[in-house]
């Protein structure tokens, strides 16, 4: 069994379920991801990449704690986090 500790394991699995159709299950292995590992720029990221699979309610909780917690990146990462963030809100 291949363990889950990097976000690189957890993300090529997220993306295999959006590209086999099933975006939303997707959506639920990143949450898995960010449970098990912490927070991370890569998986927010992916996260706010999904949100139109997203119920609406989801999506402004989502993006609100992803806001609040991009200070606790470096500088690069804060920048790559609030484009995925503008973006999401275009």
């Amino acid at each position: 069994m291949i363990q889950r500790q990097r976000s690189s394991i957890w993300l090529a699995l997220a993306e295999l379920e959006a590209v086999s159709g099933d975006p939303q299950k997707a959506f639920e292995t990143l949450l898995a991801a960010e449970a098990e590992l912490g927070k991370k720029a890569d998986i927010q990221i992916a996260q706010i990449a999904l949100l139109p699979v997203v119920k609406a309610e989801t999506v402004q909780q989502l993006l609100s704690d992803i806001a609040a917690n991009v200070d606790d990146y470096p500088e690069e990462k804060r920048a790559n986090i609030l484009q995925a963030i503008a973006v999401a809100y275009e």
